[in-house]
């Protein structure tokens, strides 16, 4: 049986979902930082190139196994201290994501907006 969206338990941020969220957003958007430098010199786990222009963005299920190879390769320490800064970011996120109203498509509206239309002229035609 389907459960309903308000009363569902939400997840807690955890460092792992910071760490993909955010090495996920750096890959997609072509970033290098220090660390992911570092990380793949001592691993040589991952190489992260700028994404080229047209080229669609990857999604977090893709890149989970090579990000979930790096996560593993930290220390408690090295963890704790990339996934520092981004614990609020991603409670905005979330956040943002559940209150947020989502934008419908210009054509989906004008498209209910003539079926609503006919359907009361058919009703007003028929009495």
């Amino acid at each position: 049986m389907q459960q309903s969206q308000l009363t569902k338990h939400k997840r807690s941020v955890n460092s792992w979902n910071i760490y993909l969220r955010n090495e996920v957003k750096r890959i997609n958007d072509g970033e290098s930082d220090l660390l992911s430098l570092v990380l793949y010199i001592c691993t040589q786990i991952l190489v992260t190139v700028a994404r080229p222009s047209g080229e669609p963005r990857q999604k977090a299920s893709a890149l989970t196994g090579q990000i979930s190879a790096q996560w593993r390769s930290m220390s408690k320490e090295e963890q704790e201290a990339v996934t520092r800064d981004g614990r609020k970011d991603l409670k905005d996120h979330r956040e943002m994501k559940a209150v947020s109203t989502r934008t419908v498509p210009i054509h989906v509206f004008h498209d209910a907006r003539r079926t609503l239309e006919l359907l009361e002229k058919e009703v007003s035609h028929s009495h």
